[in-house]
Formats: C-alpha cells, sequence, structure tokens
C-alpha cells in the first residue's frame, strides 16, 4: 500500500507540472501562456493546453525570448506531447530534455539568416558529368539566382505554369510573359531591368528546378548552403529591396510579389517569416479592398482575378496557421467577396482550369469551422480528465468531419484521381490510383494535392484528440487490450483517432505510390510536409493506442512505408533526408513497443492465471505485478539511447512511474480504484 501511496503521490506532482496555472483566461478563445513562474522554473518549455512555447531553430534549450507559440494543431506541439507521454513513463536523468531531437534538421535551423546573408559566395561549378547540360553553368553563386543568363531564367520561368501557376492562380500568363519580355530591352541586351515579380518568381522556380541536381553532400541529411530549400535567395533578397519602395503605395502586383514571398519562405522551412509575410501580405489585401466583392464597374477579368486572388490568399493562410496552430489572420466575418467562377477556360473533359482553387477554398471553410468548434469545446472541457476531454472533443469533431466527408461529393469526377478496379477516390480503401496519362500535367498534380490535402486536413483534426491521450500517465480506458474493451461511455474515444490514424495510412500509401511509379510530384515541398505530419501522427498513435486499437500493426506497416517515401524525397532536399533518419528510428521504438505488449500479454497470461481476487488488501504489496514499461522499449536503443547518437541523444527520462497491467487478469476489478492513476485536468 506504501507504494501505491507513493505513485499515486508522484502522479499528482507530475500532473501539476504538466498542467502550469490553473487560471482561467477572460476569454475562452484566446491562447494563453502560463504565468506562474514556479511551474515555468520546472519546466524549460512553458506549455498549457494551448500549445506550447519553442525555439525550434536552436537544438539546445530554448531562450525564453526567443520561444515562440505553436498551438494544438502544430506538428510542433504534437512531438511535444509524444516527448511528455515518455518523458512521463521513463525518467531516469534528473534533467528535463527538449522535444527539439525529434524536429528534422532544416535550413532553418542550420542557416538562420542564409536568405538574408550578404556575403560573396564561392565560384565553385557544380563539376558533375551527370549534371543535363542546362545545369553545367551553375555555380554556388547562380545558383543563389545571381548572374543567371538569360537562358538559365527561360528555362527555370518554363517550369512555373506547370507547378505553383496550378496550384496558386494568382498570376495572367500573358501579362507575366509581356513584363519579363519588356525587361530585357534592346536584343543585345545580356541583363535584364530588375523586377520584385520576376525575381520573386523566378527564386520560386528556382527552388523547384534545382532540387533535379544531384546533392553534393556527405549525408543526405546534411543542410548546406547548395540545398535546394535556399536556392534563389540572391532572387528572393532583391525582390525585398524593390518592394520597399511600394508599400505605401501597394498594387495588385505588389500583393502578387508579397504572397509569393510567404511561399518561398515556407518552402525554405523559415514559417514564422513566411506567417509575417503572409499577414503583411492580407494587410495590403485589405488596402487593395480585395476581401470585398469587387465593383460591377470593372472589367469581368479584373474582377474574377481579385476573386481569385484573395481566395486564394485565403487558403494558403489558413493552412498556416493550422499548421502553426495560431489564430486566423484573415477576418471572414467582414468578407463579402464571393468564390471565383468556375465556368471560365474549361479543359478538355469539362474541367475549369480555376475549379481548383473554388475546391481547395471550399474544403477550407470547412475546416476551419471544425478547429472553431474544436477550440470552443476545448475550453468549456480543458478541466476535465482526459477521457472526457477526448469524447466531448470526438462528438464536436464528429459533425464537422461529416461536413468535409460530403464535400468530397461536390468535387468535379474531372479532379479527382481514378483509382484502379473498385477503388474510390478520396476514401482510405487504400486502393492503387490511376494516373490518367494524356491529361495535362497541371491537372495531374491539382488532382493529387486537392487529395492529399483533404486526407492531412483531417489526420490533423483528429490528431488533437491523439495528443490528449499522450498527455496522461495512465488512462482507465488503457487497461484493456482491445477495442471492444473500451467502457460503453467511452465510444467515441477512439472513433477519431482511427480517423485520423486511416487518413495518415491513406496519405503515406498514396505517396509511395507515386513516388515508385511516377515522378510527378518530384522536388515538390508540400508532399514533405504531408507525408512528415503523417509520419508523426502514427507515432503518437501507436504510443497512445498501442493496446486498444486493432489498427496498430497497419500504423506500424505505413510507418514503415514512410520512411521509403521520406528517403525518396530526401534525393530533392536536406530536410527530407533528416525527416527520414528522426522517423526510421522511431519505426524501430514503435515495432520495440508492438512486440513488447505482444511478449507482455501472453507471458501475463502464463505467469498470473492464479486467481487473487480474495487476497487480503495487506498482502498486496508482497504480490509480484508485471510491469508494462512501454517507454523502456522506446527509449533503450542498443546504445541504451533515444536513437543514433548523432541524431536523437540527450534524452534523459526517469523510473519513478511504473505501468500496470494484467488488472483484470488478476480479479482485482473490485478494487480497481486502487490502481486507476487521478485523471489529468
Amino acid at each position: 500500500m506504501r507504494e501505491i501511496e507513493t505513485l499515486r503521490r508522484r502522479v499528482k506532482e507530475l500532473e501539476a507540472r504538466l498542467e502550469g496555472t490553473n487560471t482561467e483566461a477572460k476569454d475562452t478563445h484566446k491562447h494563453h501562456a502560463c504565468d506562474d513562474r514556479d511551474d515555468q522554473a520546472s519546466i524549460p518549455y512553458p506549455c498549457n493546453e494551448d500549445g506550447i512555447h519553442l525555439d525550434t531553430t536552436e537544438p539546445a534549450g530554448p531562450s525564453s525570448s526567443r520561444a515562440h507559440f505553436y498551438g494544438q494543431s502544430s506538428a510542433y506541439y504534437f512531438i511535444h506531447r509524444i516527448n511528455l507521454h515518455l518523458q512521463s513513463h521513463h525518467q531516469e536523468s534528473p534533467e528535463v530534455q527538449s522535444p527539439q531531437t525529434l524536429i528534422p534538421n532544416s535550413a532553418s535551423r542550420s542557416f538562420v539568416h542564409a536568405v538574408f546573408s550578404q556575403e560573396a559566395e564561392p565560384e565553385i561549378g557544380v563539376g558533375l558529368e551527370a549534371v543535363p547540360e542546362r545545369h553545367q553553368r551553375l555555380t554556388e553563386s547562380t545558383l543563389s539566382g545571381k548572374n543567371l543568363t538569360a537562358t538559365q531564367e527561360a528555362f527555370f520561368l518554363d517550369l512555373f505554369w506547370d507547378s505553383w501557376h496550378c496550384c496558386y492562380q494568382i498570376l495572367d500568363q500573358a501579362e507575366f510573359e509581356a513584363h519579363y519580355e519588356s525587361l530585357w530591352g534592346d536584343p543585345g541586351q545580356t541583363t535584364r531591368k530588375p523586377s520584385a515579380l520576376v525575381d520573386i518568381v523566378l527564386a520560386l522556380c528556382m527552388q523547384f528546378g534545382v532540387t533535379s541536381l544531384p546533392r553534393q553532400v556527405e549525408s543526405k541529411a546534411e543542410i548546406d548552403i547548395r540545398d535546394a530549400t535556399i536556392a534563389g535567395r540572391w532572387l528572393y533578397r532583391r525582390a525585398q529591396a524593390l518592394l520597399a519602395y511600394e508599400l505605401e503605395r501597394p498594387s495588385l502586383t505588389t500583393l502578387q510579389c508579397q504572397f509569393w514571398s510567404a511561399v518561398y519562405l515556407g518552402n525554405a522551412s523559415y514559417q514564422n517569416m513566411a506567417q509575417g509575410m503572409i499577414g503583411t501580405t492580407i494587410c495590403t489585401a485589405h488596402a487593395l479592398g480585395l476581401h470585398v466583392e469587387p465593383s460591377t464597374e470593372l472589367p469581368p477579368k479584373e474582377r474574377e482575378a481579385r476573386k481569385q486572388m484573395w481566395w486564394t490568399l485565403f487558403v494558403f493562410e489558413t493552412r498556416l496557421c493550422i499548421r502553426l496552430g495560431r489564430p486566423w489572420g484573415t477576418d471572414m466575418s467582414r468578407t463579402t467577396c464571393s468564390l471565383p467562377a468556375e465556368n471560365q477556360e474549361s479543359h478538355a473533359g469539362h474541367v475549369a482550369w480555376r475549379s481548383y482553387t473554388v475546391q481547395r477554398a471550399r474544403l477550407m471553410m470547412l475546416v476551419r469551422a471544425a478547429f472553431d468548434k474544436f477550440h470552443q469545446k476545448c475550453a468549456s472541457v480543458k478541466k476535465e480528465n482526459s477521457g472526457v476531454i477526448i469524447e466531448e472533443c470526438s462528438k464536436a469533431l464528429q459533425t464537422e468531419i461529416d461536413d468535409i466527408h460530403a464535400w468530397v461529393d461536390t468535387v468535379p469526377t474531372t479532379l479527382k484521381t481514378e483509382r484502379r478496379g473498385n477503388g474510390i477516390p478520396f476514401s482510405t480503401d487504400l486502393s492503387e490510383v490511376d494516373i490518367e496519362p494524356f491529361a495535362p500535367l497541371w491537372l495531374r498534380r491539382q488532382r493529387l494535392m486537392l487529395e492529399l490535402g483533404y486526407h492531412d486536413s483531417l489526420l490533423t483534426l483528429g490528431r488533437s484528440c491523439i495528443a490528449f491521450s499522450l498527455n496522461t500517465v495512465r488512462e482507465p480506458y488503457h487497461q484493456g487490450g482491445h477495442v471492444d474493451e473500451i467502457p460503453p461511455e467511452c465510444s467515441m474515444i477512439l472513433l477519431v483517432p482511427e480517423s485520423a490514424a486511416r487518413h495518415a495510412i491513406s496519405i503515406t500509401h498514396l505517396l509511395h505510390q507515386i513516388y515508385r511509379d511516377h515522378d510527378i510530384l518530384d522536388g515538390w515541398y508540400e508532399p514533405f510536409n504531408y507525408q512528415w505530419n503523417a509520419a508523426i501522427t502514427l507515432v503518437g498513435f501507436i504510443l497512445a493506442y498501442s493496446k486498444t486499437s486493432s489498427m496498430v500493426q497497419a500504423a506500424c506497416e505505413a510507418l514503415s512505408s514512410s520512411v521509403d517515401v521520406l528517403e525518396r524525397m530526401g534525393s530533392f532536399f536536406g530536410v527530407a533526408a533528416s525527416a527520414a533518419v528522426v522517423v526510421k528510428s522511431l519505426l524501430d521504438k514503435t515495432n520495440a513497443v508492438v512486440r513488447g505488449l505482444e511478449e507482455r500479454t501472453v507471458i501475463s497470461s502464463k505467469n498470473y492465471s492464479v486467481n487473487i481476487s480474495e487476497a487480503p488488501l495487506a498482502q498486496l504489496d508482497s504480490i509480484h505485478l508485471p510491469e508494462l514499461d512501454i517507454a523502456s522499449s522506446i527509449l533503450a536503443g542498443t546504445d541504451g539511447t533515444f536513437g543514433p547518437a548523432s541524431e536523437l541523444e540527450g534524452f534523459g527520462f526517469s523510473h519513478e512511474l511504473h505501468q500496470f497491467a494484467g488488472i483484470s487478469e488478476l480479479g482485482l476489478e473490485d478494487n480497481l480504484d486502487l490502481w486507476m492513476y487521478p485523471s489529468d485536468s
């Protein structure tokens, strides 16, 4: 009994540390920080139910002055919850380590100021015979976008219309090409006149186009100055210098430059800078009146162009806010701008070129409403235990998820990637895709990106419920070994998390086939974000529901496939290769969890079949109960560290909390309250 009481006290101490301050926020929709100094002193990463404060750019512990807020929907917050879950099970070292060892390396961590560096770069040629002739003259300097020849500029700009333009349709191709031609002046001119719009579009095209170059690094996970994510940085800098002269009197071209700058920064992994830039773009849009219905006095083409810009901005900003877990920047309650018309520029098969933007906007409106409802429900039940929170939030989300499912029926057939056999597009049936070979490249890409965005939105919504489960030391519904053992009053607990896992598995299955059989998405950055999001969701799902869900084995298999996908993406840019290393290490540990649970179940059934339900409580201290130490299986590699020391080192955990299994087998149902840990509030 003394051991039980000690465990109870220890759990309460940990809950107090994780809960932070209990001060009620006056506005339940406001993301608030912990104010209690004692809590902040004990936890190096201040957090509450709404998010975490973290400096993701430093491998060591963050300083409070540079810690940034990441909310519930962000991958950083979810990684933090995974880290807390592991620490709550196994604390062998007194220090509390950060979740940063689970964050892939990127340009924003290796070269914080790369996009602003003015240092001259050495003229070292690419020097590989395997490089196509058009790339032979690319040097360190020209990889930054400086001193590109007219031929090189033309090559990169040709990539734009089937890549970035098909996803963010805010430029008129004929107008842009006419503007570009005007910059060259006389036929014999060797350099063009500066243009912010041309510069930033070229920078984006270089980010995409340079991925076809072989990566000259010792390790694919290494990020150097030649990494594709920061290609074109000199052009980006010049575009910003030119834009500075337009800020007081912005035009539609100014907004286009600012928008593409945000896209460039996001691709380069500078997420905070990207959000800052998109915030500036929103202010410019408001100044230009894009949020209101265009005047009928404007030509129809300009009216549609203004609508297209506003809703493209809405889609990008919504997705970025979800990715970072931060409040919306666009106020839709004051927006009167209607969606663009879909009946323009129809392509063979009766699909309109701009239907993609309209469908994405409709999807993001539904997703945004779902997140708003979720946060409202979280605010109303956050004082409850984790089981109640998951149950109530799942109920709140289910209606919104049903609306998102219904949206699929409104998507034109020509915007859906067909399946072989009887497979259904946008479903989680894991059927093989059937890429239409004669469809335009832009249309094939639109189809895939629309479906991937749909799956990503649903897995991110459902992942919040998984995060709540990871927040617990041990919940009563974890005692059962199968889904059907979850109490009836907790019937919704697995519904939404398993839905999130299915969509994560679907993303992985889809991308695995695409990268295996096609080159449609080679060098694209957004699919990497989708795959990374799916992979860490699967890790969290396995850890949280390894004893209660029948989907764990499928999740493990998908996690294995995600390593293959990330390694393939790593051929194009280093952050994906680094992510593959992280996920591969986690895969080994999660597989160990599943094997450990299976072995312990067998041992428990053989060695603890004796019925002790009639044993006096005084004798409980002498009974040897089976341990379920999940985290020890996860954390203990061959060298006793969390994965390879070069990638994931420095995790320290304690063994003060032990998890007990076999309660029902041991016949302790009548005394179950002795073994139930206090629920999280």
